[in-house]
Formats: structure tokens, C-alpha cells, sequence
């Protein structure tokens, strides 16, 4: 298990998943979403992969830039085969739940408390993904 640091908080490759903690206390920008791009490379490559974004820490703020890059990121979108947003409790799954909803409705994303259940849906949705395109 290999873990990068980058400008908001950690990467870390667990099998078929990249896992994405941040870990800024401030707004977190496109410059540290492009700095996370360029981390998923250097663990993935061009292989296609699924995300677990930590997304429990009470300070954490994403701008508008910074969600608009990781939803519309055309290398993002080719490689990204599912999402799990990782939320800590119901009232913040509601909130990012409705995220979704509006701006992601198309992405394979699910929004959980649980982190093994998380980790095992991307591994189901990966393992999927993975039979479809061996046909």
C-alpha cells in the first residue's frame, strides 16, 4: 500500500482503489485538485480505477472550481470507474446526497458512513466493470 501526500491531504492505492483523504483546514482549490490528478497518475497511470473520497472532516469546503474539476475532468471521467463519497454521520449524507443528485446524477456515485462497506462496493463495482469489458 503505497500513500502520497499532496497540498489537501493524502492519496493511498488499496488494490483497484485510490483513496482520498483530505486533510486542509481551508477551501480546497483546483490548484490541489490538479496536484491530486497528478498523484492518481503517478499511482494509477492510465489504469482504469475507483475513488473513495474521505470526505469527514468537519472543516472540509471544496470551491466550485475545485468540484467542477473532479466532476468534469475528461482523463477523470475516462478512467474513473466509480465514486464513493464518504461521509460521517445521516445529516452530512443528505447534504452531499443532494450534491449528487444535482450535478453528478450521471456518475456511478454513492454516498456512505461505512468505510468497509464503501471499499467493498468499489471492489464489486470494479470486479463488474472488469467482466464487461473481458467480453
Amino acid at each position: 500500500m503505497q500513500i502520497l501526500k499532496f497540498s489537501a491531504g493524502t492519496v493511498e492505492r488499496i488494490g483497484s482503489v485510490m483513496k482520498v483523504t483530505y486533510l486542509k483546514d481551508k477551501t480546497v482549490n483546483v490548484d490541489d485538485m490538479k496536484e491530486l490528478t497528478a498523484s492518481r497518475e503517478q499511482l494509477f497511470c492510465e489504469e482504469k480505477y475507483c475513488t473513495l473520497i474521505d470526505l469527514t472532516k468537519d472543516f472540509l469546503s471544496l470551491s466550485p472550481e475545485a468540484k467542477e474539476y473532479a466532476a468534469k475532468n475528461e482523463t477523470i471521467l475516462r478512467l474513473r470507474i466509480a465514486e464513493v463519497l464518504l461521509v460521517k454521520n445521516f445529516g452530512q449524507k443528505l447534504g452531499v446526497h443532494t450534491y449528487v443528485k444535482i450535478f453528478r446524477s450521471k456518475d456511478n456515485v454513492r454516498v456512505m458512513t461505512n468505510e468497509l462497506e464503501a471499499i467493498i462496493w468499489l471492489n464489486e463495482q470494479y470486479q463488474n466493470y472488469s467482466k464487461r469489458a473481458a467480453v
